[in-house]
């Protein structure tokens, strides 16, 4: 009697831990509004906020999104007040503009750049060479989702900040 009793206990709590019996903090409404801003955002991390709300949103945006394999990035980086641009191959300031797709620069989890970024309303400039990720999709990436996609820096070869001045000469 004693293994029935705990063979059917067992089965009791793998059945209670299969499904999911909390109460969404996200309306079916809501849930659906973020599958349309989000079309490319993995089922985990839809399912997480609906239950946990959107402040339980991960920060690493390889957690939510399908990210291209690792590869070489050249190019400047803008760093401002809310402002994290990244133009590759630039030969210019990297300005943000509503012609060509925006990408937003941030780092793996565990990765620091070794540079103050910009706090104030002048911009800081920087040439970089990393290995990372983007974002596969166009989508709304970023600070308030205005970028069109994100790439994260994996591992940091070479940085050095460079002057207006310094652009301004090169193009």
């Amino acid at each position: 009697m004693r293994h029935n009793s705990l063979g059917v206990l067992a089965a009791l709590c793998l059945s209670f831990t299969a499904c999911d019996t909390r109460e969404p903090v996200m309306s079916d409404a809501d849930v659906a509004l973020l599958r349309d801003t989000y079309p490319h955002m993995k089922e985990e991390c839809i399912q997480l906020m609906r239950f946990e709300g959107v402040y339980s949103y991960p920060v690493e945006v390889d957690r939510c999104f399908p990210m291209t394999e690792p590869r070489k990035f050249h190019g400047v980086w803008r760093t401002q007040f809310e402002g994290s641009i990244f133009c590759p191959n630039a030969t210019d300031l990297c300005q943000p503009t509503i012609e060509g797709p925006i990408a937003w620069l941030s780092t793996s989890a565990g990765v620091e750049l070794p540079i103050e970024p910009a706090t104030g309303r002048e911009p800081r400039y920087f040439e970089l060479v990393f290995v990372g990720r983007s974002t596969k999709e166009k989508g709304n990436y970023g600070h308030m989702g205005a970028s069109d996609y994100e790439i994260l820096v994996d591992d940091l070869i070479s940085a050095r900040e460079i002057q207006p001045s310094e652009m301004d000469r090169e193009t």
